[in-house]
């Protein structure tokens, strides 16, 4: 479940697309969600994208496509923000997972909204979000 659905008690297109992300890791990982398995994936995800280790990808996908994987692990890191309104809309995750969006777009709106709350608020000081090199 999404954060802040714990909070409310209520579904909304954020926590969908929360979820949504929580079946990407599912189905990339081959695990079936358990109770820390965004703490335990989001890291997997991240160093996949940074340095292309792939080793927590299902064992039985023998033979998978590296671009499409790499879009699917970009668009679960999207949908599994802590914060709903850095999440995509899934209209943009599903552009994203047919290739008709770059899926680095997802991964650099995390980069403007911390660049807009540092002009916004002044601090300079705050972490930078893991954002992948390309």
């Amino acid at each position: 479940m999404a954060p802040e659905y714990t909070i409310t008690n209520k579904f909304t297109k954020k926590t969908i697309v929360y979820s949504y992300g929580v079946m990407l890791l599912e189905m990339i990982t081959g695990k079936e969600a358990f109770d820390d398995i965004v703490e335990w994936g989001v890291p997997q995800l991240e160093r996949a994208l940074s340095i292309g280790n792939l080793d927590f990808v299902d064992k039985r996908l023998k033979e998978y496509n590296k671009n499409e994987m790499n879009r699917m692990i970009a668009c679960a890191l999207a949908c599994l923000r802590d914060n709903p309104q850095d999440r995509p809309e899934m209209r943009q995750i599903v552009e994203v997972l047919k290739g008709n969006i770059d899926m680095h777009d997802l991964l650099k709106r995390e980069q403007q909204l911390t660049k807009q709350v540092e002009l916004t608020f002044g601090m300079e000081s705050l972490p930078k979000p893991k954002i992948m090199a390309s």
